[in-house]
Formats: structure tokens, sequence, C-alpha cells
């Protein structure tokens, strides 16, 4: 049990540390984000590999405004 307690703890503290960072410096903010924006934009970049939706239907683009490709 005090294995379990020691990561628990250590998970903790990570955790908190990362929320004080993100909370202290705003510049690195969009850093800390940017993962997140990338995986969002793999269904434009990557169209063949979106699964069709439960009805054979393929799920509704989003609006960004760019092409499969990437282009305007």
């Amino acid at each position: 049990m005090a294995v379990f307690n020691l990561i628990v703890l250590a998970i903790t503290l990570l955790m908190a540390g990362f929320l004080l960072v993100w909370a202290c410096f705003p510049r690195l903010r969009p850093w800390f984000e940017a993962p997140k924006y990338r995986i969002l934009t793999w269904e434009e970049r990557y169209p063949e590999a979106v699964r069709p939706a439960v009805d054979g239907e393929r799920p509704a683009r989003s609006t960004s405004g760019r092409g499969a490709s990437g282009e305007r």
C-alpha cells in the first residue's frame, strides 16, 4: 500500500507543478496546449483516415476554410 501512496503523491505533485507553471507563466500556455490543436487538425490533413459514422455517412467537416491539402 505504501508504493501506491507514493505513486499517487508523485502524480499529484507533478500535476500541481504543471498547473502552477501554467497559471504563473501565461506565455508558456500556447506551448502547453499545442498538442491539443495539432490533433484537432488531423481530420483535415488526412481526410481518408476519417472513419465513417455509424449510419455510413462521413461526419460533418469543420469550417476552418482549409481544404484537404491545407490550402486556402
